[in-house]
């Protein structure tokens, strides 16, 4: 049940920093920016699995304590010195439910759906992985390297996958890509 909580709440912070980053960054550096963000924190997670696999030599206990003073202490951060970046709607206007709107949208529903099963695989590399590795003897310091080998590969080829990415023309590529869909060829 822990784990099935760890797997449903671990992103949680991702739709309020991309939120954050539309709202913040004009248009034409959003791209660069997501991109940043990303990095970072592929960078981060591989610092902190590292230095995570590390401290278990010195128990589990600590590590769960470090974790929760860091994170009390990052919600605090955030909580007093990140201003709030959401546009009030005017006096009047309604806002549609985003919900409504994506249910209506089966490309939409989609990419839910892939990006769910992604996850799914995903979130291995969290729960049976750590598990399979013990069963063969290998420690937990071992488990820290290895999945932080994730990060360090994000972290030495997106700046390169991204500027390949970047110089495709994304303006007949989309049309493309939907008229395969629609013809039921993709």
């Amino acid at each position: 049940m822990l784990t099935f909580l760890f797997g449903l709440t671990l992103d949680m912070y991702r739709p309020a920093s991309t939120a954050m980053i539309a709202d913040l960054v004009p248009p034409q550096d959003r791209a660069r920016a997501y991109g940043v963000s990303f990095w970072a924190v592929n960078l981060g997670f591989s610092l902190a699995m590292i230095l995570g696999g590390l401290l278990t030599r010195a128990g589990f206990t600590l590590l769960f304590w470090l974790d929760a003073v860091t994170s009390v202490l990052f919600g605090v951060l955030v909580w007093r010195a990140v201003p709030e970046t959401r546009k009030r709607p005017e006096p009047g206007v309604r806002v549609a439910g985003a919900f409504r709107v994506i249910s209506k949208d089966w490309l939409a529903l989609a990419f839910v759906g892939l990006i769910f099963a992604q996850a799914l695989v995903y979130m291995q590399s969290f729960t049976t992985f750590p598990l399979a590795m013990r069963l063969n003897g290998l420690p937990a310091s071992v488990y820290g390297i290895v999945i932080a080998l994730n990060g360090v590969l994000i972290i030495a080829l997106q700046p390169v996958v991204g500027a390949w990415v970047a110089r495709w023309d994304h303006t007949t590529a989309w049309p493309r890509a939907r008229w395969c869909w629609d013809s039921g060829l993709g």
